[in-house]
């Protein structure tokens, strides 16, 4: 997914919300933000979730739609994205271990076939965490590591060079797969449809 992210601080930009203030606005609303749907495609997209000539839209508005699903609908959005670009880099969670570019199979959290690894601001909160757990129905964890795209070109400058490193990764306790997953499964249908209208 190219700019999830970027999107999501340009939606809270425009409804003049800093991070943590809009995502704490997000939480007041159940997940599927009110029937309104958000596609992050701001630049394009290059990743196959959407087409190179796709933009982004709010769909879904009525009359009472305001600032808190506007905003609940970007992070959803985001999340709903970043699943579908997993989703087509690893649709079936039975492995226990993805190859890397170079060297040996980097192994997921023991115990947690089809786990997936998060970084990055986004990531800290929560929300995003679970939103994502739910909609791939795998564990989600985070490394709250600075930098984690300097450190992983490191990383694979390193084994380019034959230096056998291996990377310890300290994550967060994992966030599950929870109650409310087939709501959220549902609502990411429904932005994979509007993202295929507009593709």
């Amino acid at each position: 997914m190219q700019n999830a992210g970027l999107a999501l601080g340009w939606a809270l930009r425009v409804l003049g919300l800093g991070w943590s203030d809009g995502l704490a606005l997000a939480r007041t609303v159940p997940d599927g933000a009110g029937g309104v749907t958000f596609l992050p495609f701001l630049t394009g997209e290059r990743g196959g979730v959407a087409g190179p000539g796709a933009r982004g839209a709010w769909t879904g508005l009525r009359e009472d739609t305001g600032r808190p699903e506007l905003v609940r609908a970007a992070v959803e959005g985001m999340v709903f994205a970043v699943a579908a670009a997993v989703d087509l880099l690893d649709p079936a969670p039975a492995a226990s271990a993805v190859a890397p570019v170079a060297g040996p199979p980097v192994s997921r959290p023991e115990g947690e076939p089809g786990a997936v690894v998060v970084t990055g601001g986004g990531s800290r909160d929560p929300l995003v965490r679970r939103l994502l757990a739910d909609a791939l129905g795998r564990p989600v964890h985070r490394v709250g590591l600075r930098s984690a795209t300097a450190v992983g070109a490191a990383l694979l400058a390193a084994r380019g060079t034959g230096d056998p490193v291996e990377p310890v990764v300290a994550t967060d306790e994992p966030e599950l797969p929870g109650p409310g997953r087939a709501d959220v499964v549902g609502h990411l249908a429904r932005w994979r449809e509007a993202a295929a209208a507009l593709a």
